[in-house]
């Protein structure tokens, strides 16, 4: 290694690396900052307007495959049963 270079890597002490550091950040802070002056179509942008999504229910076709597993559906008195003695059995 050349002399010169091992002179500067002992130069580098910890307080000139911190101080280094903080104006490299600083530096990328105000950059990003100044984003928008350059392009400000990009912050001052109005919003686009929302789309309205429709939705078209179908019937199921006649000639579909039914379900394999068949829904027996629920007795909501049972259900709310059920979920009041699992509640207070094992916690909330």
């Amino acid at each position: 290694m050349n002399p010169i270079d091992e002179q500067k890597q002992q130069e580098i002490s910890r307080r000139s690396f911190l101080k280094t550091s903080a104006k490299a950040v600083a530096g990328a802070a105000a950059v990003s900052a100044t984003q928008g002056l350059y392009r400000p179509q990009l912050v001052f942008a109005q919003p686009k307007p929302k789309q309205k999504l429709t939705y078209e229910f179908k019937k199921p076709q006649a000639d579909a495959m039914p379900s394999p597993m068949p829904y027996p559906g629920l007795d909501p008195v049972k259900a709310q049963e059920r979920a009041y003695k699992a509640y207070k059995e094992k916690g909330g």
